[in-house]
């Protein structure tokens, strides 16, 4: 890792943090859809129009939650002059959690590291789950036609599955970088918050010979 990457320790309190709890994975995924810092009422009111949120937990969710988040840089905090709170986005998530690159030799971070994918895999599931139970209910007709979902089994060599991989990151990449030239021209009109998700792996039973 660079020196602009979180420590060890950094990553174990980061895991331990968030690992807690699904819900806090689903709470940094909404403060980054809101483009801007968010009240907690406006936070739970999020977290609860995308079914993340028990509406009976929303009164909990500063000391369940946000105070964890803050306290590990996860989330940021602040107050205006009127006394009102704002949560954003913290900055401890700008050089990532670096969960895919941890040394399975470090037995204690690689096991911290597996439970952390497991909850932002059930985050991911849950995210897919109420799209498709609310993509023809909840949204315009148009973004609704527009989205998009692939699913296939397909079998490669491990190098046809690296190179996709470095395919996938440069044309997303790309994408990004039109994305931001569009904001940085016209600003965010006509745009709304989008879940993306790209996973391809092995599946099955190993093959003879593994």
């Amino acid at each position: 890792m660079d020196g602009d990457s979180p420590t060890r320790e950094q990553q174990l309190e980061f895991f331990a943090v968030l690992n807690a709890s699904s819900s806090r994975i689903a709470v940094i995924d909404a403060l980054k859809a809101a483009g801007r810092p968010v009240t907690q009422p406006e936070l739970a009111n999020l977290l609860i129009a995308t079914r993340q949120l028990a509406p009976q937990a929303k009164v909990n969710l500063e000391r369940t939650h946000l105070d964890a988040l803050c306290q590990a840089g996860l989330v940021d905090r602040t107050m205006d002059r009127a006394g009102v709170v704002w949560y954003a986005p913290g900055a401890a998530l700008a050089n990532g959690i670096h969960w895919r690159d941890v040394d399975p030799a470090d037995e204690e971070l690689a096991s911290a590291a597996t439970e952390f994918e497991r909850h932002r895999t059930e985050s991911r599931v849950t995210k897919l789950e109420v799209w498709s139970l609310t993509r023809w209910t909840d949204y315009p007709p148009e973004w609704a036609a527009a989205a998009m979902s692939r699913d296939n089994v397909v079998r490669c060599t491990i190098t046809e599955l690296e190179r996709l991989e470095e395919r996938l990151a440069s044309l997303l990449a790309q994408w990004d970088r039109e994305v931001d030239d569009r904001r940085a021209q016209s600003g965010p009109a006509g745009e709304r918050p989008c879940f993306r998700t790209v996973a391809v792996f092995p599946w099955g039973p190993a093959e003879e010979g593994e």
